[in-house]
């Protein structure tokens, strides 16, 4: 006897790596709950509060590029969250964080705005691809300061010398085909999400 196949046994089923799936499922309001989880995932700190935002970053200038995010998130009253899942042709991401980045943190103040009064911008891509030349499927990076030459240095009796210039701007990079390749276990949240 031969199997009845049902219609939509031939339909491969979408990732949640698919740009379009992506959006759909986390810009929800029903499913803020998921989207928060997440971020708690990846930033390692409480969300008490997520808010999804429309992610369209309007041109200013006839000539200006478009900019639009996958997902634009406030969180926590302080923190305004890009996550980006870009499963192919990452050539560009950097340059792209750089300038959605600003534009974001630019768009928050006004005439007489005080600068520090702008909410911090963190950016998430999560990569299909391999993108960066280090040795760990996820990493962060902040504006720091190169070492300093010898001839440079003058003592001013810091034990520690500040690294990072500021934490306005932060972007996570996790790479997905590294991750897959360590192969961990399901222990923590970040790796239960990026098993999904």
């Amino acid at each position: 006897m031969k199997r009845k196949i049902h219609p939509y046994d031939n339909n491969k089923r979408l990732s949640l790596q698919n740009d379009f799936v992506f959006k759909k499922i986390f810009s929800k309001p029903e499913n803020n709950y998921a989207l928060k989880e997440l971020v708690e995932a990846i930033l390692g700190t409480q969300v008490k509060k997520i808010e999804v935002k429309n992610p369209e970053m309007p041109k200013n200038y006839l000539k200006e590029k478009l900019g639009v995010l996958d997902i634009k998130a406030y969180v926590n009253d302080d923190i305004i969250v890009d996550i980006e899942m870009q499963a192919k042709n990452v050539t560009n991401i950097i340059e792209r964080d750089i300038a959605y980045n600003s534009k974001i943190y630019v768009e928050q103040l006004h005439v007489r705005d005080d600068y520090l009064s702008a909410r911090n911008v963190i950016s998430i891509n999560i990569l299909g691809q391999n993108l960066l030349k280090r040795n760990a499927y996820r990493s962060t990076a902040y504006m720091s300061f190169v070492e300093t030459k010898p001839k440079e240095i003058v003592n001013m009796g810091y034990k520690k010398e500040q690294r990072v210039l500021t934490h306005k701007m932060v972007v996570h990079y996790i790479e997905l085909k590294k991750f897959k390749k360590k192969n961990p276990g399901i222990e923590t949240a970040l790796e239960q999400w990026l098993w999904l």
